[in-house]
């Protein structure tokens, strides 16, 4: 993906400590499943296209907005939560950070103020992903 915003957890052997009644592959799942909630919940945050410049003459095809996917993946012991965009171009338009793995962004200046990035979406939608991880910590100490 050319534009990722990532969770990780950390963690995990203290609170496989406290869930003895689990077996590593419950609680594997159930992170994953949590995960995966929480960055679709943050993927449902991301503003409409906003309008375009007076005066544009351009005709949008709405690939951008179409192309922003999630993905719940396991790197090592973590499970990582992704957001981002496949498109080359997307750094300059959704990224607030510079994206090294291709060379590209961040957000170009004509994009600045119109323009949602992919970070501000994420920070604004903080609170509900911790209170989705909350949740399941709850339940799972139950």
């Amino acid at each position: 993906m050319a534009d990722n915003t990532t969770f990780t957890i950390k963690g995990l052997d203290s609170l496989n400590a406290r869930l003895k009644g689990m077996t590593g592959a419950e609680i594997q799942k159930t992170l994953k499943q949590t995960t995966d909630k929480a960055v679709k919940y943050v993927h449902s945050q991301v503003p409409p296209y906003p309008a375009p410049p007076p005066a544009s003459r351009y005709s949008r095809t709405g690939m951008l907005g179409r192309s922003i996917n999630t993905q719940v993946k396991e790197v090592g012991s973590e499970i990582q939560g992704v957001i981002g965009s496949p498109i080359e171009y997307s750094p300059w338009v959704i990224s607030s950070e510079a994206v090294a793995e291709v060379g590209a962004g961040p957000q170009a200046w004509m994009h600045k103020g119109r323009w949602w990035t992919l970070q501000e979406v994420v920070n604004k939608a903080l609170g509900e992903v911790k209170r989705i991880y909350s949740e399941m910590l709850r339940d799972m100490l139950k």
